[in-house]
């Protein structure tokens, strides 16, 4: 089944460090970071949850291998939890910094507000799951007993449409109407100053070949990165840092 949550996710990471690079001065973490750290531990999240419910929805496997896939399951939903909220205290200490070197931008304003409201709506997404699967979800479908026996939340379709479904619905349409590209420049280039101004800064070519380009993209950035970039991001960040 398509899930929409961690395609949401990866935009929300995404934003983030189109956010950091275009206010640099109070980024906490290298933009080109954000999205190759909370990528690659979202990947982990969903290989296992992935494995978890392949293990639970096989009505052959032996109980030892169905509470096996239901402690993968819980796992995965509980290191996402943990990695909303890592990513809502990231986007806090930007956000006091933001305030702290009073500048003023309605759209990191307005895009701060809408990523957290998107990773609340995740956030509720996932204490849902991790309560639905801390139930009885044991399955036999040849024992009507076991299958009366398991959890409310999946055997009612009610708790699905309100607390995934309806979730997730919302939660595309606040990118929707408050899209990014409404609000942020399009060039990487410009970014803002200390001074509240936008300053275009020099562009970089990437000379890297396509089969590194499309590997460091797969690996979420963990590999192949541009490191004349980064070199070269750094430089024009110099002078426009802000410490706490």
């Amino acid at each position: 089944m398509f899930r929409p949550s961690p395609l949401l996710e990866l935009a929300n990471y995404h934003v983030l460090g189109r956010v950091f690079s275009y206010v640099p001065s109070c980024a906490p973490l290298p933009p080109s970071r954000v999205l190759a750290t909370f990528g690659g531990l979202m990947a982990l999240v969903e290989a296992l949850n992935a494995v978890g419910v392949a293990l639970v929805a096989n009505p052959s496997g032996s109980t030892a291998t169905q509470t096996l896939g239901k402690n993968l399951t819980v796992a995965a939903i509980a290191l996402q939890v943990v990695v909303i909220v890592i990513f809502v205290l990231m986007a806090a200490i930007f956000h006091r910094r933001f305030a702290r070197a009073r500048l003023k931008s309605e759209p990191v304003r307005v895009m701060m507000v809408v990523l957290y409201a998107s990773m609340a709506l995740i956030f509720v997404r996932c204490v849902f799951r991790l309560v639905e699967h801390t139930g009885n979800t044991k399955i036999d479908l040849n024992d009507m007993d076991v299958l009366r026996n398991l959890s409310p939340l999946l055997r009612y379709e009610a708790y699905f449409y309100v607390f995934e479904a309806m979730l997730m619905l919302i939660n595309s349409w606040l990118w929707n109407i408050w899209h990014p590209g409404r609000y942020l420049p399009r060039d990487y280039c410009v970014f803002l100053s200390q001074d509240g101004t936008e300053v275009v800064g020099e562009r970089h070519e990437d000379s890297r070949p396509l089969w590194a380009k499309t590997a460091h993209v797969l690996t979420f950035g963990l590999l192949f990165r541009d490191k004349k970039r980064q070199a070269h991001h750094r430089m024009q960040e110099l002078g426009v840092v802000v410490r706490e």
